[in-house]
């Protein structure tokens, strides 16, 4: 016991020191008066993680920083974060997301890695130059808390340059335990046609890629093909183990007239397999490939939509056959039907089929429900949904049928998950939220959390508007106002299922972990500001990036004569 108590005293001291040096540099990097402070209070817990906690955040027109600590699955976990424009640069200090994404990348823009320690970049018209000095992590992201485990020291230098319109050149470079020097190319020869190479060491092993995109309204072709070790990884750390593309892919979506589509890809996976010989130190023991082509198609004609997919997988362990067939008919206008029929078949199991009968009822503008029958291997089971949304809270159930190619020998590929969603947005800022986390192994865990807003003097920007549920640096921001310009109070915005209010100003402010493309729905029906409107003109989608250079999107509405009863938003 004494020995578990001394080494967590030096955990404590190790990572008390650390919050000593992230306060020095935010008293020393601060501006002298912060006069548009937003602080953020967050705590809950989480299934997912086993643990708990919470995370203290303050945001300013011209830095951002948190602190985060918690229990998961009983150790002790700390985060922290600084960061601003200072000399040119725009600096961040102790946990952050490092992006790793290459031109030759036309099937997953998602790759990173997590870093401890200080980072700093800075663009021009030309050029793009991001330094980073410190330890990869293994870090624990819940809306709540932000926290991480520092592993291997590192150092990275990313460079691009744009030497014209159509060429740029790509140099990715990271000193680690293992070695990763990537250079690439990038060439647009037409606005269709965009090509790519890649080619050096990814953690001391080989890598060349290629890749070729065509892209039309009606039609677009992605391909690569990719020669990579067997061990081969952007960089060597305990998480997030992310899957290369490897060999050949392709991918061709092909769309003849508006309501007929075809989607025809093979793809081949390499997901490194690690073993921990001790604390901090990963090593790669082999590698899984996996394969799998799949064909899609999908029509509308009049009230009926029909799709049907056929997928192939085969890893080391075991081949897999599915195929899904289904159909959407609009009975009324409030009222969808639908049918669905499921059927996979896996090496050495018998086969496993379901169909699915679902009925949608959009009773209101906030208010829609949802029933399915599910007919499985001789059984039949009922279940409920729907979704409410409403100024102060919003409430969600839905079946989602996802499927999993490289699943468990004997489990069936096709799964039916069961998604929860609660908010409650109270008085003065606080939040209550209730949500389930499916796992890549089809485990539906949920999270629970709280936010608090406290508000200082905020003179650039709507500070009654944020509505973000987590401390990120990517934003989508914007302004409602009506045809003579005069800022709309109260106005209610859906971004990728977030609600949001603006605040006296018109503007709305809302944070989101990844930088993404969203879609954008002015939600009339959940305006707090009195009278009936209409969109005049709004976007359909909006992407969340950096502060720095996030676009201001401008919304204009028409107020309507209270006869006049507000449109409800698109069905997604």
């Amino acid at each position: 016991m004494s020995g578990v108590v001394h080494r967590s005293r030096g955990w404590l001291r190790s990572q008390r020191s650390f919050l000593v040096l992230w306060l020095f540099v935010c008293a020393a990097a601060a501006p002298p008066r912060a006069s548009a402070q937003v602080f953020e209070l967050d705590g809950g817990s989480s299934s997912l993680f086993q643990g708990s906690g919470g995370s203290l955040g303050v945001r300013t027109s011209t830095y951002g920083a948190h602190v985060d600590f918690g229990l998961l699955e009983s150790h002790p976990r700390f985060g922290f974060a600084f960061g601003g424009p200072r000399w040119g640069y725009d600096w961040q200090a102790g946990d952050q997301n490092i992006p790793f994404v290459l031109p030759t990348d036309l099937f997953d823009h998602s790759y990173y890695f997590l870093g401890r320690g200080l980072g700093a970049e800075r663009k021009t018209s030309k050029s793009e130059y991001f330094f980073f000095a410190g330890a990869t992590s293994t870090g624990f992201l819940v809306p709540f808390l932000n926290a991480a485990s520092p592993e291997s020291p590192a150092g990275v230098f990313f460079f691009l340059h744009k030497w014209s319109p159509k060429w740029r050149f790509y140099s990715r470079n990271i000193l680690s335990q293992t070695q990763t020097s990537i250079q690439s190319l990038e060439w647009d020869p037409r606005k269709d046609i965009d090509v790519g190479f890649s080619g050096g060491l990814g953690s001391n092993e080989h890598y060349l890629a290629g890749s070729f995109l065509w892209s039309r309204d009606w039609a677009t072709l992605r391909a690569s093909y990719a020669f990579a070790g067997n061990q081969f990884r952007r960089i060597t750390v305990q998480e997030p183990v992310l899957t290369e593309q490897d060999k050949e892919n392709v991918q061709f979506d092909f769309t003849p007239v508006q309501d007929l589509r075809f989607t025809v890809a093979r793809q081949n996976y390499l997901s490194p397999v690690n073993e921990f010989s001790a604390p901090g130190v990963t090593s790669l023991a082999s590698a899984d490939r996996a394969a799998v082509d799949s064909f899609g198609a999908w029509g509308r004609a009049k009230s009926f939509e029909l799709y049907g997919s056929y997928f192939i997988s085969n890893n080391s362990d075991i081949s897999s056959r599915a195929y899904a067939l289904g159909t959407r008919h609009s009975l009324t206008s409030k009222m969808d039907l639908g049918v669905d029929y499921l059927e996979s078949s896996q090496q050495g199991f018998a086969p496993q089929h379901s169909i699915i009968y679902s009925v949608r009822e959009h009773i209101t503008p906030r208010l829609d429900l949802s029933q399915f029958i599910v007919q499985s291997n001789g059984q039949t089971t009922v279940s409920y949904g729907g979704s409410f949304l409403a100024s102060l809270f919003s409430v969600s159930a839905d079946y989602q049928t996802m499927y999993f190619p490289l699943a468990t020998p004997g489990q069936p590929p096709f799964r039916q998950i069961l998604t929860l969603g609660v908010h409650l947005q109270m008085p003065n800022g606080v939040q209550l939220n209730a949500e389930t986390n499916v796992t890549p192994g089809g485990r539906v865990d949920y999270t629970t959390y709280g936010s608090e807003y406290l508000y200082g003097s905020y003179s650039g920007g709507a500070a009654g508007a944020v509505r973000s549920t987590g401390f990120y640096r990517n934003v989508v921001r914007g302004r409602v106002v009506d045809i003579q310009g005069n800022p709309v109070e109260g106005a209610a915005v859906l971004i990728g299922g977030q609600l949001a209010f603006t605040g006296s100003d018109g503007e709305f402010s809302v944070h989101f972990r990844h930088a993404r493309d969203m879609k954008f729905e002015v939600f009339l029906d959940g305006f707090t500001a009195p009278g009936a409107y209409e969109v005049v003109s709004a976007p359909s989608q909006v992407h969340a990036v950096a502060e720095a250079n996030a676009v201001n999107y401008k919304i204009t509405v028409r107020r309507v004569p209270s006869t006049k009863l507000p449109q409800p938003p698109t069905k997604q």
